[in-house]
């Protein structure tokens, strides 16, 4: 009899040779026997995250999911894909979008038929966790809340106020998780604005669902639903935090000014869990990542690690919570991100985090060194992205280790085509005009590359669809670029991070030598026969080049 530990080592067996296809099956099957052990369900998660194609999972892989949706700490965001391959599979849809289609009695009629999907507890909980990722899941909950709206403004019962309590309130938090990037009616709009001067309990829920929790007042506030009502509390805690953050640097006008209005209006991403498996000094964590690569025993010790343009802070309060002896500042120019973050790190308990406003194009003129440094996705957001890594080079000691992160030409065509597009239209960016732009792009035909840009996560929320397609200004690189623009800072090259389900074991297969990993020469021509290997971001560990352990 299989045994979860041997599906599972089959499953590493069958990544190392760069079989990612079967090494999934073996992961899921680890998964459905043992779904309690963590090291399974995170390589399933990571599978889940990245496969589509199916329309059933085994029994074992549902259950092992029922359970681990139960557990509030988990990061169930993979589970959106297999939430979007299984309902959008399912032949009940198409038959409801029909009766969805009718006016506000046929969709209340329908509403009982429809519990299959209102009932659906994976469903449920992508919506109130996590970020929906299917188009027509969107669009059954975008009529759904229509018609919410329309009976709440006509004081007019509806059982989604009662047999489909929960999902609505998980619906309303996607809303508010989403930034309300749901297609919404000019007529939607004015029940909204005439719904301030009530104070019922179901007007102010509808009001949640349309617009920010910041204008909705205390009082009113305090009749949300507790899953909404936390969310209003904590954003109200992030303006207090905001307010009190420090500033490290000035600012420099032009480019920097732009971006930080951008990020004020759109802070990116929102995050609400990370996953650490234990804590390892400094060194130990960059030898599980790099085991041929020896690194300074100085970083065995206290250390001092920077993360340069954190945004709201998920990777900086990774490393904080995986870090034995460090301290971390993480720096930003957008009040807003920074406070997102500060707020995740008294939630989560890390004291060993601060964070400040600073532009890194002046972080220069702090005196303080460290040992690593983490730039990633800031970089190419900058007119010059090598003035910038060269103020963080003076910044690194000696034996310290720095991330550089950097969007890629060849893995961002896609992107770069909605971009274009969206400048051609001449969309206003606005929240309306971002809106306007997802129904446009949802609209095209299938082949266009800007239409691709759909079956990214960004485009399911206004602040990841802006940092897509309506960003201030971004640029794009190659790795063999990338090598030389680390030369011109005396840096080299060490490592490449990329999962393994996305391309690593692919290159692992076909470079055995770890050396490899930091030829970026070999990763360029890698990029040429797959495109997508850096379709997120090209991110390089480097380390100044006199640097010789």
């Amino acid at each position: 009899m299989t045994t979860a530990a041997d599906s599972y080592a089959r499953g590493m067996a069958l990544r190392a040779a760069g079989n990612e296809r079967d090494a999934a099956m073996a992961f899921l099957m680890a998964f459905a026997i043992a779904p309690g052990v963590a090291a399974y369900r995170n390589a399933a998660f990571e599978v889940l995250n990245v496969m589509g194609g199916y329309r059933t999972l085994p029994v074992g892989v549902m259950a092992g999911l029922a359970g681990a949706v139960c557990d509030p700490k988990l990061d169930i965001q993979p589970l959106s894909l297999v939430v979007r391959n299984l309902i959008e599979s399912d032949a009940r849809l198409p038959e409801l979008n029909k009766m969805l289609a009718g006016d506000g009695a046929a969709i209340e009629k329908a509403l009982p038929g429809a519990a299959w999907l209102l009932t659906d507890p994976l469903l449920t909980a992508v919506l109130a966790r996590a970020v929906n990722i299917g188009a027509q899941i969107e669009g059954v909950f975008t009529v759904l809340r229509r018609h919410l709206c329309d009976c709440v403004a006509h004081k007019l019962d509806t059982i989604l106020l009662t047999d489909f309590r929960d999902v609505t309130t998980a619906m309303v938090r996607q809303c508010i998780t989403n930034r309300f990037a749901w297609a919404e009616t000019a007529q939607e709009g004015e029940i909204v604005a005439t719904l301030k001067t009530r104070s019922d309990e179901n007007a102010v829920l509808v009001r949640a669902a349309y617009r920010p929790l910041s204008e909705i007042e205390r009082s009113h506030a305090e009749t949300l639903p507790a899953p909404i009502a936390v969310l209003w509390r904590e954003e109200a805690d992030e303006r207090r935090r905001a307010a009190a953050l420090p500033e490290l640097t000035p600012l420099t006008p032009g480019l920097s000014a732009a971006m930080r209005t951008q990020y004020e209006a759109y802070p990116y991403p929102r995050w609400r869990q990370v996953h650490v498996d234990g804590r390892l000094s400094l060194r130990g964590l960059l030898g599980q990542t790099m085991p041929h690569v020896p690194f300074d025993a100085a970083l065995d010790g206290n250390v001092d690690v920077l993360v340069a343009g954190c945004g709201t802070g998920r990777p900086a309060l990774t490393l904080a919570l995986a870090l034995a002896n460090a301290r971390v500042l993480a720096v930003d120019i957008s009040r807003t991100s920074l406070a997102y973050a500060a707020r995740m790190a008294a939630e989560l308990q890390t004291e060993n985090i601060s964070f400040g406003v600073a532009d890194i194009l002046n972080l220069g003129a702090m005196s303080q060194k460290f040992d690593f440094i983490d730039c990633s996705g800031v970089l190419h957001h900058m007119a010059d992205p090598a003035a910038g890594l060269r103020v963080l080079r003076g910044m690194l000691r000696p034996h310290g280790v720095m991330m550089v992160g950097l969007y890629s030409e060849r893995g961002r065509h896609n992107e770069v085509a909605a971009q274009r597009f969206v400048q051609d239209f001449g969309f206003a960016d606005t929240p309306d005009g971002l809106r306007a732009a997802r129904a446009t792009l949802l609209a095209l035909p299938a082949g266009d590359a800007a239409r691709a840009v759909v079956d990214t996560l960004d485009f399911y929320t206004l602040d990841g669809l802006h940092d897509l397609v309506f960003n201030v200004h971004e640029s794009r690189t190659s790795p063999a670029a990338i090598k030389r623009l680390l030369a011109t800072c005396d840096l080299a090259a060490i490592g490449v991070n990329v999962r393994p389900a996305l391309g690593g074991s692919a290159f692992r297969a076909a470079h055995p030598d770890p050396a490899a990993w930091a030829d970026l020469d070999l990763w360029e021509a890698f990029e040429e026969r797959h495109p997508q290997v850096f379709a997120h971001m090209i991110q390089v560990w480097c380390r100044p080049t006199e640097e010789k352990p």
